[in-house]
């Protein structure tokens, strides 16, 4: 993974290990979009309270209306907004990285670029937070599809 985000390296402080900070980022996005999936079981309870089990079996309950989407995704994508949240603490390590060691700050505030300290520090947190985003949206559409094209449609609120 090291060749593939070699090109990166212009963008986070010298000798920051990227394709590490990749790792993190997607193992952090996989443990949220696996927590995310807590509105499959939220859904699947809502919608089986729409049903009575009799002896011919589930019979649609009538004028029962399904609990509205925003309840059901309360929450649940608390863990990645913490993604967003540990990269952005990620930037501020960023910076206490440039005073360790041989002290490359002062190197950092001698380049002709006055923003390139804050380019290195801020570029890949902000594109993580950036895709944890786009992901988090992508996630949630996917989930109205599902709760829309699963409900009876006499069941969804208005």
């Amino acid at each position: 993974m090291r060749e593939k985000t070699k090109w990166l390296e212009k963008y986070a402080p010298p000798g920051i290990d990227v394709s590490t900070e990749i790792a993190w980022l997607i193992g952090g996005n996989v443990l949220a979009t696996i927590t995310s999936m807590m509105f499959l079981l939220r859904y699947l309870s809502a919608r089986g309270e729409l049903y009575e089990r009799r002896v011919s079996g589930l019979v649609l309950i009538e004028g029962a209306i399904i609990q509205d989407f925003g309840s059901l995704t309360e929450g649940v994508f608390l863990s990645m907004e913490g993604v967003c949240f540990i990269a952005l603490l990620v930037s501020i390590y960023h910076y206490f990285y440039h005073y360790q060691g041989s002290k490359m700050m002062y190197l950092m505030r001698r380049l002709p670029d006055k923003w390139e300290l804050h380019k290195r520090c801020w570029t890949l947190p902000i594109a993580g937070c950036c895709i944890t985003f786009v992901w988090m949206m992508v996630l949630k559409m996917i989930y109205y599809a599902i709760y829309l094209l699963c409900t009876p449609s006499q069941c969804l609120p208005l």
